[in-house]
């Protein structure tokens, strides 16, 4: 059965670390991108997922305050979701 690809931040609204849980994927890597609301990668990382799920600490404590997307991709499978930084 094909699970729902799902992505989420938590905390969300962060002040610095989050955790990223991702499921629906399938076995092996996922490309991690955060980019800002003009389209710059602050953070750009892999992580495998083992059964096609998993959760992954992000520090973001270095990046400035403002409104981020969060892009998780594996082939054609791709998930957004927006992430505020206060």
């Amino acid at each position: 059965s094909l699970m729902q690809l799902q992505v989420k931040a938590y905390p969300n609204p962060t002040t610095g670390d989050i955790t990223l849980s991702m499921t629906g994927f399938d076995e092996g890597q996922v490309v991690i991108r955060v980019f800002d609301i003009f389209g710059k990668t602050v953070m750009n990382t892999g992580h495998y997922l083992v059964r096609g799920r998993g959760t992954m600490p992000v520090q973001l404590g270095n990046v400035t305050n403002g409104v981020y997307m969060i892009q998780v991709s594996q082939k054609d499978k791709v998930k957004t979701l927006k992430l505020l930084k206060n």
